[in-house]
């Protein structure tokens, strides 16, 4: 699915790389026409693909801290917002996104004879990153990162042992985010993205309470990374724009 997400995501900038960037006002008299800018305020949508690996360890296990891996894979969507600075060709800013994954997997705990397994599902995905590009004519290629976190249900369930232990939930998980992508200009007001990330969003316990058997404590270590492409609305382009003066 990655590699489908991908080979999608690089057709819609190249196709919007071929299109005219069309509607640049003229400039005042004795300048041209004025030169795409991305300076000020935008907000937008993205929708792409996203993988997850969930390194869960059975702390109390008498092997001390036997493991094993879920893995699973996800569309992801949702949208952004962010403000952006110019300085001649260097652009920086703050961005925020937040966005929806429909995971669902689940895995026998294979060091447990009393039936527990571990799960994933769905999930928000959130960050706040800084960025830092540069603009090359109407495109801008740029590195992103910042916090990240991601609440989803992420849990150990104990109904088929016999235990009396349920099911238990992991909190939200706090991390870190690091990636980067690329954003074409097509009209003044309007552009095309399409972006990496990694995530790393720590580690945190679920733990199940048994009447009979004390706790059993599960930690997760939860990293992730996405592929996706998207449409921003710059508000204001007109106010910014940087005229070229004529020779």
């Amino acid at each position: 699915m990655f590699s489908r997400i991908t080979l999608a995501a690089v057709s819609a900038v190249a196709l919007s790389a071929a299109a005219q960037a069309d509607g640049y006002a003229p400039g005042p008299r004795g300048y041209g026409y004025a030169a795409p800018t991305w300076e000020g305020l935008y907000i937008g949508a993205f929708v792409g693909g996203a993988n997850a690996n969930d390194h869960v360890r059975d702390v109390d296990n008498l092997n001390g801290g036997a493991s094993f891996n879920i893995h699973d894979q996800s569309f992801f969507w949702g949208g952004q917002a962010g403000y952006n600075l110019q300085s001649s060709n260097v652009v920086f800013g703050i961005e925020v996104d937040i966005g929806r994954t429909d995971f669902n997997k689940r895995k026998f705990d294979p060091n447990f004879i009393g039936g527990t397994f571990s799960g994933l599902e769905g999930g928000t995905v959130g960050d706040v990153t800084g960025r830092l590009g540069v603009a090359v004519g109407p495109a801008l290629l740029y590195a992103k990162g910042g916090w990240a976190f991601f609440d989803g249900d992420v849990f150990v369930d104990n109904h088929l042992g016999g235990f009396g232990g349920g099911r238990a939930f992991a909190p939200t998980f706090n991390g870190w985010t690091l990636g980067g992508g690329a954003e074409l200009k097509f009209s003044r007001a309007w552009s095309a993205k399409i972006e990496y990330l990694h995530y790393d969003f720590g580690t945190e316990d679920a733990t199940l309470h048994t009447p009979a058997n004390g706790n059993f404590r599960y930690s997760n270590d939860l990293t992730s990374d996405t592929v996706k492409i998207g449409l921003n609305y710059h508000f204001g382009a007109d106010r910014f724009e940087r005229y070229v003066p004529l020779k």
